[in-house]
């Protein structure tokens, strides 16, 4: 779960597990099981977790087609970074994309995030 969603539901780890209160909703606590997944539209993929009480949905972010492509390179990238056989100049290059790219999948993710709440007000 990202930070984002984090400090919105004010999840807090009880016993190696993550412990939710529901803020935005019913105001009760839940213990965090997994992500769900719901296409907005054919581009676009919502993640969230959900109230097993009330319902209430807290958005974790959504994805396009070009930030499912940016994630994809950033997972071949981590791999990359792994190899043994990179020299260090290598490895400081693939770490310098890495970096890169996460500030463009955060950038393009927070602009679709935008666009898709102010579209549902």
């Amino acid at each position: 779960m990202n930070e984002y969603c984090m400090r919105l539901v004010g999840g807090e780890w009880v016993k190696n597990r993550l412990e939710i209160k529901c803020t935005q909703g019913c105001g009760r606590k839940f213990i965090f099981k997994k992500v769900k997944f719901e296409m907005v539209n054919d581009e676009i993929e919502k993640t969230f977790i959900r109230c097993p009480y009330c319902g209430h949905q807290y958005v974790s972010f959504y994805t396009d087609v070009n930030i499912r492509k940016m994630q994809e390179k950033m997972r071949k990238l981590l791999e990359e970074s792994k190899s043994r056989g990179l020299t260090q100049s290598q490895k400081k290059l693939v770490i310098q994309d890495i970096n890169y790219l996460q500030t463009e999948i955060k950038k393009e993710m927070d602009k679709l995030r935008k666009n898709i709440e102010n579209k549902s007000q």
